[in-house]
């Protein structure tokens, strides 16, 4: 949540000592006017794309404003700790909101969630009531539109950016990075003593806003805004000290940034293992002949999980279709290469808009030993556990002409989506007793054990997103006994 008063601690700081007070002047301590306001008010632009409303809903940030506000008095103070006032009331005239106060900053806050709407051109008032003060102090402000600069949709690891301000006449700049959670996980708020008091003397716009490297330390998707903040001038102010009271206003610019690549990629990868002589016609008529099929979808999520369409699939050479535009690439059984137990196989990805192709890598895994019986009694259901090693399993029965009596196949998006949003081990799998029906004879029992793979071995996809299951099919002959 945008809960986060970014100059409530730093002006607090501000406030704890006198040593920069010559670098504001002698206004700064005239007793005559000893009352100051001082704070922050950011509000979050609407998303011009109403589609991302969606990841906003996912995360927990609210489209609110957020107002910091410290209140002081100079008068008597031995020192500007000491000056920090809370016994003030403070309200906004033009607005039903409740302004609150933080016990252990002394700020004045209102939170996102209150719903306190920024419309730009609006003039707000905050007033500032002291028990002893027979006038109230106020800051007048005037709603501002956000700021005009094209934020990326993906930034490398350890990059560097730099927005050109020139011309927008903004006399400070703010920037903020949150996870979809909702944590804070950068600010260029000032947080010493020189760089506020450098805040509140500078006497020039801000020509540029620069978010350094150490922003972009991890990779995964983020949320960053950008806020063209301006400052109260003195006859904004009315029966407030004109150096201490400094209000910064803006409105925040908040787009979805991939950090090291915007591409959520999955892959699903299953071979098939030669079957037992005996087996093998059932096998071949059934369609599990020997080879790997592949499925892999692709989603650009800077893109609200837009499907990537028109790019270049490939597994160990060999080139899978998105028959039907959707993002889906697939290579059928028969077409793929023939599987390698223990082999090392890459999954690679490749755009024009997307300047390195993204790899899957995962070592194929042998097919399990599930220890089957030799015999199976007609009508009794038969468990299939595949053991630990793998994340989930796929079982299929095939008649003694190939026909499919059951099957757990993945072979819908609901399927997919399932297998991917699945943790831990593999559940064992029953097949009911109905499949064996009350005739004897000998079934086919196909097992594929499939194994997660590290996304560590993954490149340029964002890992967190992405996953790979592969597994070999292997089939055995169980006799159905009446």
């Amino acid at each position: 949540m945008f809960r986060h008063a970014f100059l409530a601690s730093s002006l607090a700081m501000f406030l704890n000592g006198c040593a920069y007070i010559d670098a504001i002047g002698e206004k700064f301590i005239s007793l005559t006017n000893p009352v100051a306001m001082s704070g922050l008010v950011i509000g979050i632009a609407p998303p011009e794309d109403p589609e991302f409303q969606d990841i906003l809903e996912q995360s927990e940030i609210v489209l609110g404003t957020s107002v910091s506000l410290i209140v002081a008095n100079a008068a008597g103070a031995a020192d500007l700790e000491s000056a920090v006032v809370r016994d003030a009331t403070v309200t906004l005239l033009e607005e039903d909101v409740a302004i609150r106060q933080e016990k252990n900053t002394g700020a004045y806050l209102v939170t996102p969630d209150q719903g306190l709407e920024w419309v730009p051109g609006t003039k707000w008032t905050f007033n500032v009531d002291l028990p002893d003060r027979p006038n109230p102090g106020k800051v007048q402000v005037k709603l501002t539109q956000p700021i005009r600069a094209e934020l990326p949709s993906m930034v490398s690891l350890g990059e560097k950016l730099v927005f050109n301000l020139k011309g927008q006449k903004f006399d400070y700049a703010v920037a903020a990075i949150f996870d979809l959670d909702g944590n804070l996980v950068y600010d260029s708020k000032p947080t010493t003593v020189k760089q506020i008091v450098e805040l509140l003397t500078r006497t020039e716009p801000v020509e540029r806003l620069v978010i350094p490297k150490r922003a972009f330390v991890e990779e995964g998707l983020f949320l960053m805004g950008i806020a063209g903040l301006n400052e109260t001038d003195d006859e904004d102010l009315t029966d407030l000290n004109s150096a201490l009271s400094k209000f910064f206003y803006g409105q925040m610019k908040l787009l979805p940034v991939a950090v090291g690549s915007p591409i959520a990629a999955n892959a699903l990868l299953v071979g098939t293992a030669p079957p037992p002589p005996e087996l093998e016609p059932a096998v071949q008529a059934a369609g599990y002949g020997a080879g790997t099929a592949l499925t892999l979808s692709a989603i650009d999520l800077t893109k609200l999980g837009d499907p990537i369409l028109d790019a270049v699939v490939e597994l160990e050479g060999i080139e899978a279709f998105d028959e039907d535009d959707a993002g889906i690439y697939t290579i059928p059984l028969n077409e793929g290469p023939i599987y390698q137990a223990g082999a090392e196989w890459t999954v690679q990805l490749t755009h024009p808009d997307f300047e390195a192709p993204s790899i899957l890598r995962q070592v194929m895994p042998a097919a399990p030993d599930p220890g089957l019986p030799d015999q199976h009694p007609v009508n009794q259901p038969l468990i299939i556990d595949v053991g630990p090693e793998y994340a989930t399993a796929i079982v299929v029965v095939l008649g003694e002409n190939g026909e499919v009596l059951f099957s757990n196949e993945i072979d819908t998006s609901d399927a997919m989506s399932a297998l991917f949003e699945q943790e831990g081990q593999a559940e064992p799998i029953t097949i009911p007793g109905a499949v064996f029906g009350n005739i004897g004879g000998v079934r086919a029992i196909g097992i594929a054990g499939l194994a997660r793979a590290n996304p560590e071995d993954f490149d340029d996809v964002l890992r967190d997103y992405s996953m790979m299951f592969s597994g070999q099919m292997a089939f055995y002959p169980v006799f159905i006994s009446p």
